[in-house]
């Protein structure tokens, strides 16, 4: 099983431009159940988005990869640079946290309300 995981991962989206995986893990399926490392340090594009320091909510002062809800929710397929990638590996074993944001506008009544559910 992580075998095939591996070979799709290594084969597939993830690792084929404009992505690149680190040699360790063409190598060996090992990294992709290793844990993250708590080093801080340059963080790469994910799906085509360069991270962005996060500036509100409970993702306040983190770098993060921003992206419509509906992008990775409501289609099987997200085209970044003319490559159609499946939304399925969007969010994986590595990924950490999820946010999701939301601001909610009543222009009759004039209230703004941000709803931030991590």
């Amino acid at each position: 099983a992580l075998t095939d995981m591996w070979s799709k991962a290594v084969e597939g989206p993830t690792c084929q431009a404009p992505y690149e995986c680190s040699q360790d893990l063409l190598d060996s399926p090992l990294p992709l159940i290793s844990c993250n490392s708590n080093e801080d340090g340059p963080i790469d594009p994910w799906f085509g988005r360069q991270p962005v320091g996060i500036k509100f909510g409970s993702l306040s002062g983190m770098l993060a990869y921003p992206e419509f809800l509906s992008a990775i929710a409501d289609v099987p397929i997200l085209v970044r640079d003319g490559e159609a990638l499946s939304t399925e590996d969007i969010i994986d074993q590595q990924t950490s946290r999820l946010s999701i944001i939301m601001l909610l506008i009543s222009p009759d009544s004039g209230i703004l309300s941000f709803l931030d559910i991590s």
